[in-house]
């Protein structure tokens, strides 16, 4: 049986990377992304580097659950198992924008897109020997707090959003660690580290040119996939549920923010907002 992984954002960055590291290591993939105008070619690519793997590409907006319902029923209509989920895409923005579901849409493209394509796909993942799905945070969570997630600050401030929805991705593994207790599906969050990538590409004025500032002390795009391929195949990761890794290593987490009872609250409301 084809060890298959499923990778949101896989046409650009740490996604395609992590996608040629898996490629690499004999698994085939599935690639799930917001625009067909990049994610057609970056497929050609992938497939020309790696003719005797298989590569699907399925497109989906994760700031609109319409999308993410679809993209379910394709994948559970084609595939009968997967192995692993690397729920990699992320956003921000300038200025606030809400989806057509009423949520800000950095939230719900890093976080609440993912928690609706993770339940959707358990099923798959529980017919896997040793299911694994992979959040990529940051070490932005910080930045974050978890009041916020349930009361948005009236005043949009993009790297406060951006921490709240990369402290979202910590707490969700915690939650999803604790609900699959008993499968053989475990979860992990990480940090790639400071990467050299096309993210915030979007963004203008100051925070641009700070990104173009500190560029050539940033690592790499292939040092920036290095952890979620190692939690993708590693057996040294078993065992690890709901830890959060830097450099492959766990790393201990701000333990305010960051506990079950949040996992269990925000695990309630992502439900109902999802709902």
């Amino acid at each position: 049986m084809n060890k298959i992984a499923l990778i949101t954002g896989a046409n650009t960055g740490i996604g395609f990377e992590t996608a040629k590291g898996l490629l690499a290591q004999g698994f085939d993939i599935i690639m799930v992304c917001r625009s067909a105008g990049k994610g057609e070619p970056a497929k050609k690519k992938l497939l020309f580097k790696f003719p005797e793997r298989k590569v699907d590409f399925y497109r989906c907006d994760l700031a609109n659950f319409d999308h993410v319902r679809k993209t379910i029923e394709l994948i559970k209509g084609k595939f009968d198992h997967l192995d692993v989920l690397v729920n990699n895409a992320g956003y921000v923005t300038e200025k606030v924008e809400i989806t057509k579901e009423g949520h800000e849409k950095t939230f719900q493209t890093c976080h609440l897109g993912h928690f609706l394509l993770t339940m959707g796909l358990i099923d798959l993942l529980k017919k896997s020997e040793q299911g694994r799905i992979i959040n990529v945070s940051s070490m932005a969570y910080k930045m974050g707090k978890f009041e916020r997630l349930l009361k948005p600050s009236k005043k949009y401030n993009k790297w406060q959003v951006y921490g709240d929805a990369k402290l979202a991705n910590i707490i969700f593994t915690i939650g999803l660690a604790e609900k699959l207790q008993g499968t053989d599906i475990e979860a992990y969050s990480l940090h790639p580290g400071v990467v050299k990538s096309g993210f915030g590409h979007n963004l203008k004025g100051f925070t641009r040119g700070l990104i173009s500032l500190f560029s050539p002390f940033m690592i790499s795009l292939e040092k920036g996939a290095e952890t979620s391929i190692f939690l993708a195949t590693s057996p040294k990761a078993k065992g690890k549920s709901g830890q959060y890794f830097v450099k492959s290593v766990p790393e201990q987490l701000n333990g305010k923010e960051t506990t079950i009872e949040n996992a269990q609250l925000l695990w309630t409301k992502s439900k109902e907002w999802t709902d």
